[in-house]
């Protein structure tokens, strides 16, 4: 709740962005060179054989591991929307309905054009979002005193 921290937080934001890119890069420029086409294959390539199975399994991972945060925060969200209807599941109901109805046929859909309209909305509900953070930021509802304190 420091506006101060504001500024270092997004200095951070900032330099982890630089960082991963430049770190995504020099995958690519190590796969590039080395013929890889693979976590694992560019791993093999310049380490030998042993732990290109580790690196394997963990790239499998990584993506499950997203799915369930993203399950899990949508979860949250439609228990919370479903309460403001006076309709009360369980966090596991939630999260059992969209993992089933809507990330599983998302994540079996085998062409993603269908979702850049979507995608485009998103972002402008994001942007829309932060405006309406800022203005609530430096109009002080948030803070003692506040409408929304």
């Amino acid at each position: 709740n420091d506006p101060s921290a504001m500024l270092s937080a997004a200095i951070w934001v900032v330099l982890l962005g630089i960082m991963f890119g430049y770190f995504g890069l020099l995958i690519a420029k190590v796969c590039q060179r080395t013929n890889s086409s693979s976590y694992r294959e560019c791993w093999e390539a310049t380490m030998g054989g042993r732990g290109g199975m580790a690196v394997a399994v963990i790239s499998i991972l990584l993506p499950g591991q997203g799915d369930i945060s993203y399950a899990t925060v949508l979860s949250q969200t439609l228990q919370s929307l479903l309460a403001t209807i006076n309709v009360h599941w369980s966090r596991v109901k939630c999260l059992l309905v969209i993992t089933v109805f809507v990330l599983l046929p998302l994540c079996l859909m085998k062409n993603l054009d269908a979702l850049a309209p979507f995608s485009v909305i998103g972002v402008a509900a994001v942007g829309l979002a932060m405006v309406s953070m800022l203005i609530r930021c430096f109009d002080g509802s948030y803070q003692p005193g506040g409408v929304y304190y």
